[in-house]
């Protein structure tokens, strides 16, 4: 999780929970996650900060509404694939 951070540069907490998303997806190969497993793996980012916690539910409506990711039920996400074809071209440059 601290590499995909380090890559993406992710220094905010919606940073953060994006990159806790593609690591889910690419790294864990889950097609989709819930609300606590994003939260939990964003939890284990060095990065994190407690302040981030209040911030949670905001960031994720706001990434939801960015298009950033796909609510497929309530409380279940996923990452759009053009969303994961920019995440691998971070990844790997």
């Amino acid at each position: 999780m601290n590499s995909y951070v380090a890559k993406l540069a992710a220094n905010t907490g919606r940073k953060i929970l994006q990159a806790a998303a593609y690591h889910l997806t690419l790294n864990d190969g889950k097609d989709s996650f819930t609300r606590e497993e994003l939260f939990g793996r964003a939890r284990d980012a060095r990065e994190w900060k407690s302040d981030y916690g209040n911030q949670q539910a905001t960031n994720l409506a706001r990434m939801v509404k960015a298009g950033e990711l796909i609510e497929r039920a309530s409380g279940v996400f996923t990452v759009p694939q053009k969303q994961l074809d920019l995440a691998v071209q971070a990844l790997n440059s």
